[in-house]
């Protein structure tokens, strides 16, 4: 029989291809961008995710004879031939083209290659990143913390039994965490890494087979977490309790009967492999050896309250699991009911459809149109705001996000309300300044920047600190246009946000279209009525 390559997973080949060019990306940011992009897998589904981070990069159609001449890493698309799927597969360098059977075989002649400037910035994505590197370095510290207080606690008393111990027990219950956090969903690269090696279908055969249910709720996890935990506890405790220690030994030796009841179980029962529960068979028969070899010198002095307190310390921890499971549980279900409500929030078709039920606006441009971006663009967004409206700083912040990543393909107009009787009045006061300041600028990303930084801090002076200017237009006119607007269309409140001639539908944040104007611009019905 024919073999067949592992198909790549659509996401992990396009997380690995940006980590291969030093781009920071969290793992769950882009799997959720992606796997909630109407056109998910395919290539403009991560021509879109690109764009959104503002990524220099060439998706065409080319030759073999050009393939020297590409910059790589690159992503290649090939088609199955039997199932006419389509995959991306990463390009390293030359070589790789004769060394991939996909390759050779199925690519359609379309790459995805960096330009000159491969950098890729979003702020969620950012934040995501720093939190990982947070916790891994809060794990790494809190891993060599627990080294070094086994080590100060038993220094006086170091020798190889004991270090065997602490090592085995640190391990059994490091092994135990992972198994843990792999039955309730949780994504650890090394983790899946190393199951995918032992097993193709890696840990979750096993983790999620009948055999590993457990009783009461309590799966064969949470009693391997639990016990590896109070074998901790008891190993740092015993410095003051030596009888502990004896306890672990004494519990270790039946606990070998558990490691061949789990490898037969994968053999013959559930026939996989499981790269953890190897782990923690290695680390149980380990333990056995060690307690066996040592077994003359603790068997006279077992102290039966030491095991019973180590069986209730144990169950004390199953208890305390099962709340925290159930919480992991609800949690993880909340997130896969977000990413199918975000597949819905991403659909052109969903919004145009909504879109077309809002209220009508009469948003065409005035001749002197306090705006910034493409004129021109398919998609037009007004903005009814007040300059001293908290809401609108929020709104505003979205705005300049999106004006940052599709300038070309939008334009944003800005209309403020005011009185019209007093020029003295606060917000008359500061719209004056703003729109004389405004009519100096030449540039679009000048007044993109001027009404940011207002928003900033809605603050006259310190606006005016760095962007005063001699201007003395009588911009009352124009106050009083805005006005009328506004109560011409009827904005109730601010921000009140209008996209081409038409009010925001209601079922969506503004900052939901940051996933969604690539696709708008495809749709004829929305853009049609662009109000320009």
């Amino acid at each position: 029989m024919k073999s067949r390559q592992t198909i790549p997973v659509f996401e992990d080949t396009a997380y690995n291809w940006m980590r291969k060019m030093g781009i920071p990306v969290n793992k769950s940011f882009i799997a959720q961008e992606l796997q909630t992009h109407p056109h998910y897998p395919s290539l403009i589904s991560l021509v879109d995710f690109l764009d959104m981070g503002g990524m220099q990069y060439y998706a065409l159609e080319s030759e073999r004879q050009y393939i020297p001449k590409f910059t790589y890493p690159l992503l290649a698309h090939v088609r199955e031939e039997d199932s006419q799927r389509d995959y991306l597969v990463q390009v390293n360098n030359v070589a790789d083209w004769d060394q991939n059977e996909m390759l050779k075989n199925s690519w359609t002649g379309v790459v995805l290659f960096p330009g000159e400037q491969a950098n890729w910035e979003f702020e969620g994505n950012n934040r995501l990143v720093q939190q990982d590197s947070f916790l891994r370095t809060l794990l790494a510290a809190g891993v060599v913390g627990l080294l070094g207080l086994l080590t100060l606690l038993f220094w006086s008393q170091l020798n190889i039994w004991l270090i065997s111990w602490s090592i085995l027990i640190v391990a059994g219950f490091m092994f135990s965490a992972a198994t843990l956090a792999t039955e309730l969903g949780v994504k650890i690269k090394v983790v899946k890494e190393v199951c995918n090696a032992v097993s193709h279908s890696g840990c979750d055969a096993i983790l999620r087979s009948k055999y590993a249910k457990g009783i009461w709720g309590i799966s064969l996890a949470d009693f391997s977490f639990a016990f590896f935990s109070t074998q901790l506890l008891f190993l740092l405790f015993s410095v003051r309790f030596p009888a502990l220690i004896n306890a672990i030994q004494v519990l270790a030796l039946p606990m070998v009967l558990v490691a061949v009841a789990s490898v037969y179980m994968q053999k013959y029962k559930v026939k996989s492999w499981c790269a953890l529960c190897l782990g923690i068979v290695g680390v149980l028969t380990l333990q056995f050896a060690v307690s066996l070899i040592y077994l003359p010198t603790f068997i006279n002095s077992i102290d039966p309250i030491a095991l019973g307190i180590f069986f209730g310390v144990q169950a004390v921890v199953c208890a305390i699991l099962l709340p925290v499971k159930s919480i992991a549980k609800y949690l993880r279900e909340q997130a896969e009911s977000a990413i199918e409500l975000l597949k819905w929030k991403k659909d052109a078709g969903v919004f145009t459809h909504l879109w077309q039920q809002s209220a009508e606006a009469d948003t065409r441009t005035w001749n002197n149109e306090f705006q910034f971006g493409n004129p021109e663009a398919k998609i037009q967004i007004t903005v009814a705001c007040n300059p001293y409206c908290g809401p609108c700083a929020g709104a505003h912040e979205t705005l300049d996000q999106l004006y940052h990543q599709y300038k070309n393909d939008i334009n944003i107009k800005v209309r403020f309300s005011s009185s019209t009787t007093d020029p003295n009045e606060r917000r008359a006061l500061a719209l004056t300044h703003i729109l004389r300041k405004a009519y100096t600028l030449a540039t679009s990303d000048e007044r993109a920047a001027m009404i940011h930084d207002w928003f900033l801090h809605m603050n006259l002076e310190k606006f005016l600190a760095k962007w005063s200017t001699n201007n003395e237009d009588d911009v009352a006119p124009l106050r009083q246009q805005f006005n009328r607007w506004m109560e011409y269309v009827g904005v109730k409140g601010t921000p009140t946000i209008y996209i081409n001639g038409r009010e925001f539908p209601r079922k969506y944040q503004l900052k939901d279209l940051i996933g969604l104007i690539p696709n708008l611009q495809e749709v004829e019905e929305f853009t049609s009525r662009n109000n320009a």
